[in-house]
């Protein structure tokens, strides 16, 4: 499991956890882009190949939870 993130504009905030199967069955693959924090790590902004069906964009942690 991963943590995602929602970006509130100026911050990562916390969201859910998500298994792996849950971003390979929606499609999700990362981006060039990084968000690095000394409390939470490394996230990554992952995208969708499927906007239609999931949320275009979701940051997700590098670390398992």
């Amino acid at each position: 499991m991963r943590m995602t993130f929602r970006w509130s504009g100026q911050t990562l905030e916390p969201s859910e956890p998500r298994s792996d199967a849950y971003l390979r069955a929606w499609e999700y693959e990362p981006a060039e882009s990084i968000f690095a924090a000394e409390e939470i790590g490394v996230v990554r902004l992952w995208r969708t190949r499927r906007p239609d069906l999931a949320p275009a964009e979701i940051w997700v942690s590098d670390r398992d939870v």
